[in-house]
């Protein structure tokens, strides 16, 4: 069986023109990610998808991790995504502290640099509740169902 790639490529161009771009494009602007564990709950729940901006922290050579130019760190409240070696899973994960930060929990609450985080309801129905939550120079709202 002789196979002539010159005639798939020539019935094929515009097909496999628009993968390779929506591949590069999900390798470097944007990807959807399933979440894999149920970490994020109440707000974003185990096999929620999400869409990830993947220049927000810096530009990386398609198809890979190497990261070209750095655009930002991540900073506290931030959802982020990566790859986690230990588990062999890709993770989504709140950034509750940044370097320099002592975080610990006591008495089953967030303190940060020695300050407990504060919790604000604002609004209540009957199939949920919206929080404030307070983290030290960042304040974000939190849906319970």
């Amino acid at each position: 069986m002789n196979i002539d790639l010159k005639k798939i490529w020539a019935g094929n161009k515009g097909f496999l023109l628009m993968m390779l771009l929506l591949f590069t494009f999900r390798s470097v602007i944007a990807d959807w990610n399933s979440v894999p564990t149920g970490s994020m709950k109440p707000t974003i729940l185990e096999g929620d998808r999400i869409l990830v901006n993947k220049m927000a922290y810096d530009l990386r050579v398609p198809f890979t991790h190497t990261s070209i130019l750095t655009l930002g760190d991540p900073q506290r409240g931030d959802i982020i995504v990566f790859d986690s070696a230990a588990s062999d899973k890709r993770l989504v994960k709140r950034v509750i502290g940044v370097p320099g930060d002592e975080v610990e929990m006591r008495n089953n609450r967030l303190v940060i640099n020695g300050q407990a985080v504060e919790y604000a309801i604002h609004q209540v129905a009957e199939q949920y509740a919206d929080l404030q939550e307070n983290l030290p120079g960042r304040k974000h709202w939190i849906r319970l169902h």
